[in-house]
């Protein structure tokens, strides 16, 4: 938190439905932690993916960007100030990811499957979609809030990624990125998504590119 101070913030922090303690320990601790900001707590009762779990948390979004952060360590909140900074200067920009394949920080990757899969979803999403970007899969993104809000995000897991950005696209916004690290986890330490799952998410989301809603059960 100490790298948000003086900022005018609010943090929306979301538990979708784990078993390990952390709701436990959110509800626990959030409030002192937070007692300084403003927050919203959403313990969401069943396991429905990260899809579902983000848009239960744009409905709380207040101020003018959102900074979505994946929070398992693998990410650096400080990059993702960092990236809020530039887009906040440079009023042009409403869409800039983190990308964990530009520019010069820390870098650790320890499955090389999932690697090449987030190469090649990139590489025929830029095709379908006429972009050039590097990190498809990112969790480290600054949208503004007027954007985000308008996006008819309907995929409930990883497909997230895919839904965002394909109609951030659609919508002819540019993405701009900025290099950041990152510290990719083992299976043994809590990585869930595959090889094959994320090109799966990639194939429907491409499928369903041309319609308005997508009504699919991950």
């Amino acid at each position: 938190m100490f790298s948000f101070k003086k900022k005018l913030i609010k943090f929306v922090f979301i538990d979708d439905g784990s078993t390990d303690g952390s709701n436990e320990w959110l509800s626990k601790n959030i409030p002192i932690i937070c007692k300084l900001y403003k927050y919203d707590l959403i313990l969401l009762k069943k396991n429905v993916g990260k899809g579902f779990a983000i848009r239960q948390g744009i409905k709380k979004i207040e101020g003018d960007y959102v900074l979505c952060l994946d929070s398992d360590h693998e990410y650096d909140p400080k990059d993702g100030l960092e990236i809020y900074e530039i887009a906040k200067k440079n009023n042009y920009i409403n869409v800039i990811y983190g990308s964990r394949y530009l520019g010069g920080k820390i870098q650790l990757r320890k499955n090389y499957f999932h690697d090449l899969a987030v190469k090649i979803n990139t590489f025929i999403f830029n095709i379908f979609f006429d972009q050039s970007i590097t990190d498809l899969h990112t969790g480290t993104k600054v949208i503004k809030s007027k954007l985000i809000k308008n996006l008819e995000l309907t995929l409930n897991r990883f497909g997230l990624e895919i839904d965002m950005s394909s109609q951030i696209a659609k919508k002819n916004y540019n993405i701009y990125e900025y290099g950041i690290s990152y510290v990719e986890r083992t299976k043994s330490q809590g990585k869930k998504i595959t090889f094959f799952r994320i090109f799966l998410y990639l194939s429907t989301r491409l499928y369903t590119a041309n319609k308005r809603r997508i009504f699919i059960n991950e």
